[in-house]
């Protein structure tokens, strides 16, 4: 017979078969089940996974005489929750030995099933909590601290809760699955790096009930964005006055906006301070490693069935191999210093100094000096700019010029903000390439000629990545920066540029960029000239199971950090098999035509080999993952949303309105995102300032409309 247990319930100790996930193991065996029968009521009630796939529930009903199964009865009968009734049950079990027939309980970690508890709100930590052991985090949606006034803590559901009647019914989880079938599943996940990419992939591990274990090769977090006076060999380096290039809003986490005091274009210790927040609310901190390396990520021998990953590390001289069932590579595009000396005749001869901008700090050491700046991308044109309030001269060398950018755009506000919408995304797509870049070319030179100050290329506009730089005219114009072609040879003392012009340097600086490379993976991937074959940017098509992906290994036409976070929202889910991905010669087919689009768009440079539209792209990741707003319904059911919707900045909350990971607090911060880019301009001013007019809306819709009905008229009279 069952043992008594408190208050006339009973307890039965059986085992099933099952298989249990250990860290870094697979084993199959039986594992133990509680199984709770109430007085005077025959019944029981088991939930219970079998396999690591899909999992099986196992309900077994007996006779029921008013429509409940008797264990929440008993306990709450007893005036106590069932939590306290169940190590009760279990003890008298153990006292009264086990009954006949049944089997003895093995001591071992199988899962405990939490039969009978009573319901509670779905969380988005890392899967329900088992007993014994401590509870794992439930890491919040909402804002994190500082956050603008009305912006909610989320509540997000992700599933309907069970009846109220039925008090075995099981607590949905964030993939709407049974808790004893989301144990069966979780699934342990190596993340490699832990700057931007990094945070926000442990987040959406947590947040879909992995166990992640972040490796970070260095004592902090931040990446890129660390500054330090002498970085570690393998990690991009920033110089200390470095701002940012977009702005808060467009560059911040979905579920997690800026403080609204902090400034729009940020410098990079702001952008720390952010990090740090982010890390700290989310409580992200615990599951990363410092100070350790990936030396080697291998495919385990079984990988065509189990797609799991052997990663060795390496901390404080010791190595550790441990298996894991996916891997996320989050070490970004920007580890090795691209210095290409044997482009440039004479170099070894030259008896000034060089140096790759991964090794500037500031500009203290090129006080009264000659120096060269070689590129102008979004490095060199800053450090042109910067060096030349120090030093005797500066010539900024380009081979093929560039399209500049401001910061700061129409009615004072971020250019990005301006330039991101869907409005403009529609219009450019609708209108072609050459007739949007004839206008954004128009406006760029209304600001300054191009063609006077040395730099206009020869390409359009959006077919290079932009160069973003307020001050460079300014220099131009003053003579601190003189505009050179690229350069023919070095001499000892001096540099011949392709014009015949020839002037003595005393250093150099190459803003020439970075390459990528991931060694530590064995023959998985091959990047050839920055060109590495991913779908979706993301994924090695060829892998028998989809348990290796890539964030931040591309080049936007805005802000990175949005991105990376809706691909590991995308990667997670594919980790869990609730997304799946298209057949591998799909998959070759999609990353073949992107490459030829490349091709053609953009001009040939190591740089452009992992570029894409923020808007398509953040889009296209969002139908992946269901979460692309939908502006019809948001017409139909919420005006105002969709105004912003459709005509202000692509915001990263858009992505939070609905699907997976939907936040309560997306709309108030859309609504609002206009207002905090004011503030913060006005950090003294009236927290609560006046609401801005809908006339603004209400121009530019009329201004959508007429423009696409022309366009329309326009196609039909063309022969």
């Amino acid at each position: 017979m069952p043992s008594p247990g408190a208050q006339g319930t009973w307890a039965l100790q059986c085992q099933l078969p099952l298989e249990q996930r250990h860290p870094g193991t697979r084993k199959s065996g039986r594992g133990p089940i509680l199984i709770i029968l109430g007085s005077k009521r025959r019944a029981a009630c088991v939930s219970q996974a079998r396999n690591q796939q899909g999992g099986l529930r196992v309900r077994v009903p007996g006779q029921r005489r008013d429509g409940s199964c008797g264990a929440g009865t008993a306990a709450k009968a007893a005036g106590r929750p069932l939590l306290a009734s169940l190590p009760a049950a279990r003890e008298e079990g153990r006292r009264a030995g086990p009954a006949p027939g049944a089997v003895r309980r093995q001591p071992g970690p199988g899962p405990a099933v939490r039969a009978g508890v009573s319901r509670q709100r779905p969380s988005h930590g890392p899967g329900p909590r088992t007993a014994p052991g401590p509870a794992p985090p439930r890491p919040s949606h909402g804002p994190g601290p500082r956050t603008a006034p009305g912006l909610a803590r989320p509540r997000a559901s992700h599933g309907p809760e069970p009846a109220a009647s039925d008090p075995w019914a099981a607590q949905p989880t964030a993939a709407g699955r049974e808790p004893a079938v989301e144990r069966s599943m979780a699934k342990k996940v190596a993340i490699i790096g832990g700057g931007s990419s990094g945070l926000c992939a442990i987040k959406a591990c947590l947040q879909e009930g992995l166990e992640p274990v972040c490796f970070e090769r260095t004592g902090d977090i931040g990446g890129l964005w660390r500054f330090e006076e002498h970085p570690e060999d393998g990690r991009a380096s920033i110089y200390h006055s470095l701002i940012i290039n977009t702005s808060k809003e467009m560059m911040c986490f979905s579920d997690f906006p800026i403080p609204e005091d902090f400034p729009n274009y940020m410098h990079n210790s702001k952008i720390m301070e952010y990090f740090r927040m982010y890390a700290q609310h989310f409580d992200l901190l615990r599951h990363i490693r410092f100070r350790t390396s990936v030396c080697r990520v291998s495919k385990r021998p079984d990988f065509a069935s189990s797609g799991q990953w052997e990663v060795v590390t390496e901390s404080e001289g010791q190595q550790e191999a441990a298996v894991f069932d996916a891997v996320l590579v989050c070490s970004g595009h920007h580890t090795d210093a691209h210095l290409p000396l044997s482009s440039f005749p004479g170099i070894e001869k030259f008896k000034g100094c060089y140096l790759h901008s991964r090794d500037y700090k500031d500009a203290q050491a090129f006080t009264d000096k000659r120096v060269v700046v070689i590129g102008i991308g979004n490095s060199g044109s800053d450090l042109a700019v910067e060096i030349s309030q120090r030093a005797q001269q500066v010539f900024l060398s380009t081979r093929r010029g560039a399209w500049v950018f401001n910061r700061v755009g129409d009615g004072g506000y971020p250019i990005d903000t301006i330039l991101n919408t869907r409005l403009k995304t529609f219009l450019q797509g609708l209108l072609g390439s050459s007739v949007a870049c004839d206008y954004m070319e128009k406006k760029l030179n209304a600001r300054f000629d191009h063609s006077h100050y040395g730099l206009k290329p020869k390409h359009r506009v959006f077919h290079q990545h932009p160069t973003v730089n307020d001050d460079l005219p300014n220099r131009i114009i003053s003579g601190r920066v003189q505009v050179k072609p690229n350069i023919q040879e070095f001499t000892e003392t001096s540099a011949i540029f392709e014009d015949g012009t020839r002037e003595d340097i005393d250093a150099v600086v190459f803003a020439t960029g970075y390459s990528f490379s991931f060694p530590f993976l064995e023959g998985c991937v091959k990047v050839v000239e920055n060109q590495i074959p991913l779908y979706k940017y993301m994924f090695p098509p060829d892998l028998e199971k989809p348990t290796l992906a890539f964030t931040g290994l591309i080049q936007p036409l805005g802000a990175i950090m949005p991105i990376s976070e809706l691909q590991c929202r995308w990667a997670t889910r594919v980790f869990k098999g609730l997304n799946e991905l298209p057949l591998q010669h799909d998959m070759e087919a999609d990353i073949e035509q992107k490459k030829e689009v490349m091709a053609k768009r953009y001009v040939k440079s190591q740089r452009h080999t992992i570029q894409v539209d923020y808007i398509p792209y953040m889009d296209e990741l969002a139908c992946q993952l269901g979460v692309k707003p939908n502006l019809l319904s948001l017409f139909l059911t919420d005006p105002r949303l969709a105004m912003e919707v459709a005509f202000g900045p692509c915001t990263p909350y858009q992505y939070r309105l609905r699907g997976p990971g939907a936040w309560a607090g997306a709309r108030a911060a859309i609504l609002s995102q206009r207002q905090r880019v004011v503030r913060a301009l006005q950090p003294r001013a009236s927290r609560h300032p006046a609401r801005p007019s809908a006339a603004p809306h209400v121009l530019t819709v009329l201004f959508s409309i007429a423009m696409i009905v022309a366009t329309l008229v326009y196609v039909s009279l063309c022969p």
